[in-house]
């Protein structure tokens, strides 16, 4: 500490060692400088006494800077000591105070944030005034953060059952289908080379604003003969109905619209029915509009047609999501085996959600789906002759 002390002063003086250089600078002029016009005294002009003044006062020029050196070394030292003892430490307290503060700010902030309940959340979303926009792009948020980045590269599963799947059926006036039931029965039959084909399907319509379009959509196949084709027509049934009331009859509508077969081939078109006959197939179209007016309403069909012994499966489709499908299949045919089937529900069911598939002897087995299945291929069932392909 003495040591600081001592050397204090000659600290503060080379601070000032600017001044002390010009004062030193103008005494040395002062000192060898002889006044220029001093021998003048005959004809003497007024700037010769001017400039012989202003050398002459050299020295008091020097005493002034050297001593504005003085202070100037003074008043920093003074200014230096508060800095370093008083006002430094009371700034550097401040910034750590607004520091502090601002960090409890950001803090609380968090807090607030962190103590938002899912209750709360919930709360906004559902007693908000936020329109569909905004809280469809709060859940598309929070399922691109739970289930990862990736899914916003390019046409994701979460865009795909966004966009394709809740938007279009998952809307209040979206429809879908609920408890579906398809058992199909094949047996012999008196048509060279086909057996007869029989499914009773059952399923009910679900919207939730007890009114919609639902279109009555169904394509029917299977190959015959032309020399068979009329009689498989005269036999065949196929009729709909939406609760008991009947929509299509195939029956009562090919009496009405039936014509002999042209050239071997048939194109029939009226009330929204369609049967075509291409020389190999019979297809039959059937589209119609349908407004349900109520939340729930049972649909029936029943079909029964014609399928070629040279067939060996059937694929179940659906076009709505479906809550519940079971799919059965039952061979009147004591040489043909029935092989267990095959659902696509398989891929994303587990647990008590589980297909379950049910074969209790060779010409008898069945699929059961707990839970839901998506538009598409639900299931699909095979036979084949015993000991054959």
């Amino acid at each position: 500490m003495a040591s600081k002390d001592l050397t204090k002063p000659f600290t503060g003086l080379w601070r000032a060692r600017a001044y002390v250089a010009i004062a030193a600078l103008l005494w040395i002029v002062f000192t060898l400088m002889p006044k220029p016009f001093s021998h003048v005294v005959v004809d003497r002009q007024w700037w010769h006494t001017l400039i012989d003044d202003g050398i002459g006062s050299i020295d008091k020029f020097a005493y002034l800077v050297f001593l504005a050196g003085i202070i100037y070394a003074v008043v920093s030292d003074i200014l230096d000591y508060m800095w370093n003892n008083n006002i430094s430490s009371q700034m550097s307290e401040g910034f750590d105070r607004a520091a502090a503060a601002l960090q409890r700010g950001v803090q609380d902030v968090a807090n607030g944030i962190s103590l938002l309940s899912l209750d709360s959340v919930k709360s906004w979303i559902v007693y908000g005034k936020n329109d569909s926009v905004t809280v469809r792009s709060v859940a598309e948020v929070a399922l691109f953060t739970t289930y990862g980045d990736h899914h916003r590269k390019g046409e994701s599963i979460i865009d795909y059952m966004m966009e394709d799947v809740l938007d279009k059926f998952g809307v209040k006036a979206g429809v879908m289908w609920e408890n579906l039931t398809s058992q199909v029965t094949i047996r012999s039959s008196n048509v060279d080379g086909h057996f007869q084909w029989e499914e009773e399907r059952e399923y009910t319509i679900v919207c939730d604003t007890g009114e919609a379009n639902v279109p009555v959509k169904i394509e029917v196949s299977f190959q015959i003969r032309p020399d068979t084709v009329q009689s498989a027509l005269d036999n065949m049934e196929y009729w709909v109905k939406y609760d008991s009331e009947l929509i299509v009859d195939f029956r009562s509508w090919w009496n009405t619209n039936k014509t002999p077969l042209q050239s071997g081939l048939l194109d029939i078109n009226a009330d929204g029915v369609r049967i075509l006959y291409d020389g190999s197939c019979v297809k039959l179209e059937i589209g119609l509009d349908r407004h349900v007016k109520q939340k729930r309403t049972l649909v029936t069909i029943f079909e029964r047609s014609y399928i070629s012994t040279d067939d060996r499966c059937y694929s179940l489709a659906i076009r709505h999501p479906t809550r519940n499908l079971r799919l059965g299949l039952t061979l009147e045919l004591p040489d043909w085996i029935a092989r267990a089937p095959v659902t696509s529900a398989d891929l994303y069911e587990s647990g008590r959600r589980a297909v379950r598939i049910e074969q209790n002897y060779q010409q008898k087995c069945s699929a059961n789906v707990v839970g839901w299945n998506l538009p598409g291929i639900a299931a699909v069932v095979e036979w084949l002759p015993k000991g054959g392909s």
